[in-house]
């Protein structure tokens, strides 16, 4: 994220302001410019008396001015945190001290979990005199390639297909997804690449029977290995419980449907709408094999698959439900068998 490589640079190069807010749904940036102006604005023997942490839901404004206010003892600067700040029912009584901030003290508001309204006279205060920096969460399909981009920034190799195997498992929470691959760095400190082997390992994660290799085996219509891999998910429930299957099918066959669209695109139009012919190369083979129609009704009967999940317009268990989407599917592809 660029606004939040920007604000990280300007924190490391000491390029301090008085005031900063920080807001979103994704905690994964807002817990580091926290631990960042938490634990390194400060040395340690600074902390002791110019460091001050608040909480929105026990304090008053009137408290939060007060710390704000003081001068700091034996250091340039004061820190001051205000946590749960959306708890603090009288938060825009700090307006005033917003405009008119204290040059040695910073103040961080920390108001994760809920957007600062921009049409407040604090919000204006704080853009112009401080930075806010909101932290939404990313779309679903941009978690793969920001996988990749995070084991880039820790020397740590991870490809097309383990990002999206990981995303598909660990779901889009960016804060889980790099403390799991940490965890794998950690325990695995000679590894230089995210393999398949260490997804299984450490992730719970079968790279032989995963709802992805699913779909490709329903295409294919290998009946022998498609009654194995049901066999497993049967044995296995908490591998592939139906929201997670829904999940994993929808990515490969919307990623069929994807490819299907391209081919009528140019390299150059292609690049534009985000996608180049590495990303469909394991699925290009299936592509030529049945119609438009026939990937549009997988598309539909995932989409009432997903619903049935849920408990929308069915109630039954996650092993019935599957069995009658596989049939479903080797129908739409291959008719009555």
């Amino acid at each position: 994220m660029k606004e939040f490589e920007q604000l990280m640079k300007s924190l490391r190069q000491k390029e301090y302001k008085p005031v900063y807010c920080i807001d979103g749904d994704e905690l994964f940036y807002l817990e580091q410019v926290a631990a960042y102006i938490e634990g390194q604005i400060l040395n340690e023997a600074e902390k002791d008396f110019n460091q001050t942490v608040l909480y929105g839901n026990e304090v008053t404004w009137g408290d939060v001015l007060n710390a704000c206010r003081r001068y700091p003892m034996f250091a340039e600067r004061q820190v001051v945190v205000l946590k749960n700040a959306h708890l603090l029912e009288d938060l825009p009584e700090l307006t005033a001290y917003v405009e008119n901030p204290m040059p040695t003290t910073l103040l961080l508001i920390d108001h994760r979990g809920k957007k600062l309204d921009g049409k407040t006279r604090l919000y204006k205060a704080i853009q112009k005199k401080g930075v806010y920096f909101n932290s939404p969460r990313i779309k679903e399909d941009q978690v793969p390639g920001w996988i990749r981009s995070f084991g880039n920034s820790i020397g740590f190799s991870i490809g097309p297909e383990a990002a999206e195997k990981v995303a598909l498992y660990l779901g889009s929470d960016l804060q889980h997804i790099a403390n799991e691959i940490n965890k794998i760095r950690i325990s695995e400190p000679g590894a230089k690449e995210l393999s398949n082997d260490l997804i299984q390992k450490f992730m719970g994660v079968s790279h032989e029977f995963s709802p992805f290799e699913l779909g490709a085996t329903i295409v294919e219509n290998k009946l022998d290995r498609l009654q194995l891999m049901l066999n497993y998910f049967m044995a296995n429930p908490k591998a592939a419980p139906s929201p997670l299957m829904a999940a994993g099918l929808y990515t490969y066959f919307n990623k069929c449907y994807v490819a299907l669209q391209l081919q009528s695109m140019s390299d150059g139009e292609a690049k534009a709408a985000g996608y180049q012919s590495w990303m469909f190369k394991d699925i290009y083979p299936a592509l030529r094999r049945f119609p438009p129609g026939a990937w549009e009704g997988a598309l539909l009967i995932l989409a009432d698959y997903s619903a049935n999940s849920v408990g929308i317009g069915s109630q039954a268990s996650d092993a019935s439900l599957l069995k009658e989407l596989t049939g479903k599917l080797l129908v739409n592809f291959y008719g009555a068998q």
